[in-house]
Order: structure tokens, then sequence, then C-alpha cells
């Protein structure tokens, strides 16, 4: 029986490892190089354990399998490792336990077998690590003798290749690792979203994690934020409202362009900055020319995701503000071409595209002073 609450966020690691339609694969090759063992997916028995409780208080960084009968609990870390990690373990498996043992047979004579544990931390941070550490349970004790009672977890330093070269053995680590430099080289307070977007850019056309990445760029996009910061929540969804409202207005000018002043929907597109496909999909909406042409074309309508998350975001007052400030700049940028590229009266560009003609007269003004 599985547990699942859904105020804890995955993590990519978490995803990528578990969630993932190729978590399973991902999961055991991770393990076939922590431990040094050769488990073959198609000769093992695997099921994914998923619990209320996570180790971190937010987001989940951890993933559990069963394998062959043996409970691998991997935890994922990018800072210091929190030597208090062997009593979290204990609290987590023995949730995993209770998810596994049937109440009625705590009870009975018999002894109900359960899965040896295996505890992993995944260390993928820059700090200076051992290339491997044993934290023990034990080492919590007010006092050092023979109890029994021990929890060990295994920290293993999957960066640095001079030590433990796990990542150089695990291609699908390696890719990780890789793509977690690449975010934190990329990463912008100010606009987060923005720079995780460009991260995941920049690794699929390095062939990083591309297959992922590709399928899940808004999940992933997700992900990192819920990560990096929970606090900047609010500017994050301005920021994408802003986003999408600068796409908004983007297809509009490039419709325009198409129907009024008979630009190819290729060029129109390319003008504007937006994908083919948007332009093709606004003018199927207005006339049969206009979805013959996105037809002839073979692309399929996808707005339905996209409409729902327009609704939610219009009920976020910050989320509006947002928007119509991308409307308005977006609106300007397509009066300017208007009158730069088409020579167009700036007053008839203004009305066209929708901008204040204020606005539009400064941004000539303020280009031409630059020039």
């Amino acid at each position: 029986m599985k547990f699942i609450n859904r105020k804890y966020k995955d993590s990519v690691f978490t995803d990528l490892f578990g969630s993932d339609r190729d978590g399973k694969k991902n999961f055991l090759d991770l393990y076939n190089a922590l431990s040094g063992s050769d488990y073959k997916l198609e000769d093992v028995t695997m099921e994914r354990k998923v619990i209320e409780q996570s180790l971190y208080k937010t987001y989940n960084n951890d993933v559990s399998w069963i394998i062959d009968g043996k409970l691998i609990v991997l935890v994922e870390h990018q800072s210091t490792v929190n030597n208090n990690m062997p009593f979290r373990c204990l609290e987590y498996v023995t949730r995993i336990y209770e998810t596994i043992v049937p109440i009625d047979r705590r009870y009975a004579q018999k002894v109900y077998k359960i899965p040896n544990p295996d505890f992993y931390v995944v260390y993928v941070g820059k700090d200076s690590m051992p290339r491997e550490q044993e934290l023990r349970l034990s080492d919590a004790f007010y006092e050092k003798d023979s109890s029994r009672l021990d929890l060990v977890v295994k920290v293993k330093n999957c960066t640095d290749p001079k030590l433990l070269p796990i990542a150089k053995n695990c291609a699908i680590l390696e890719e990780y690792c890789r793509f977690i430099e690449i975010v934190e080289s990329t990463y912008s307070r100010r606009f987060p979203r923005s720079s995780f977007r460009k991260a995941i850019e920049k690794a699929v056309s390095e062939g990083i994690l591309s297959d992922y990445l590709s399928r899940k760029t808004r999940e992933v996009t997700n992900m990192l934020c819920a990560k990096y910061d929970y606090k900047m929540d609010i500017a994050v969804k301005q920021e994408e409202a802003f986003e999408d409202g600068m796409e908004k207005k983007a297809v509009e000018a490039a419709t325009t362009l198409v129907k009024e002043f008979n630009i190819a929907p290729e060029d129109a597109a390319a003008k504007m900055g937006v994908p083919l496909t948007k332009v093709l999909e606004a003018l199927s909406k207005d006339n049969p020319e206009g979805k013959a042409l996105y037809d002839n074309y073979g692309y399929k309508l996808e707005t339905s995701v996209k409409q729902k998350e327009a609704f939610e975001d219009g009920m976020e007052k910050g989320m509006q503000q947002g928007m119509q400030q991308g409307i308005e700049q977006k609106a300007v940028e397509a009066a300017i071409t208007l009158v730069r590229e088409f020579g167009i009266s700036v007053e008839e560009a203004a009305e066209k595209m929708g901008a204040p003609l204020d606005k539009v007269l400064e941004k000539l003004d303020s280009g031409n002073a630059g020039r």
C-alpha cells in the first residue's frame, strides 16, 4: 500500500530515479554503481516504495525501491551532509515497514519477513568530502556500548572523479551531475524560471538528459523552482505570467502581419519571435483558410492545458499584473517593428498593435538616441 502526501514536492533526483517512466532502470543503474552490484533489469523484481513522510520538510529528495527483497533507500545531497541522517532514515524506514507488514501479522507468533535495508547518501555537491564514509545511528547514543540497535548510512561522493568515479560508471548519474552544474552556473535569483529554462535548453543541446528534459521541461522547471527557493513562489508566477503575456501579444501581432500586411506566416512568426505553430493555431481559429493552412502544416492543437493554466494564472493579482505588463511591452515592440520595417505611421502602428502611443514614441526616441 502506498501513501503519498501531495504537499511534498518531488525533486528532479526523485523523479529521475523514481517517478519517471525510466525511473526503474535509472535507479538500478545507479544502485549498481554505488554498491558494486550487477543487477539486470530483466532479471529482478522491483517495487517502488512511496510514503507520506519525506526526509525533508518541503520536498522529496529521497527515492526507495525494493529489489529482489532488498530495500534500497537513496538520498541526494547537494550541501553538507547532515550527521543526523541515520536517525532520519530510521524514522523513514519504520514508516516503510509499516506499509509492508499487515497489522494483524505484527502480533502473530510466526516471524513476518521484511526486506533487508540498505541506505545511501548520494552526494553531488561542491564541498570537500571524503570519497566515502559511514554515518551510524550508534554514534548518537550518549554512551558507546554494545547496543544492538544500529543503522548505517553509506555516504558516497559522486562528483569528484579523483576520489570515487561513480559518475563515470553510471551514465545517467554523470549526466545528472552535469545538469546540476549547468543549473548552478545559469541560475538567476531575479529570474529563476527563465534561468532554469536556459539551463534545460543548454543541457539538451549538449545531449545531457535530453530525452528526459525534452519530455518534462515544465515539470523540471517547476521542481527546480520549488527546490531553490520556496519563498519566491509569487515572484516566479509573476515572471511566468509576464512571459505568457509577451507570447500572447506576439502571436496577436504576428497574425495581424499575416492578415493585414500579407506577410507569410513563417516570416511573421520569425519577426515576432514566436513558434510558427502558435501563429498557425491562432489563424485557424479565425477563418476556414487559416484552419486549412494550419492543417496543411500538420500541427495539432495543444491548447487545453494552456487554457487551464492561464485561467488559474488569472486568479492571482500579481500574475495578472505580470501578464498585462508582458502584453503591453510586446505590443510596443510589435508597433515599433511595423514602423521601422514596414513604413507604417507611428499612430497607425500603435493602434493596430493596441500599444500606448506615448510608450511607442518614447521607445522610438530612446532607440534613435542610442544609434
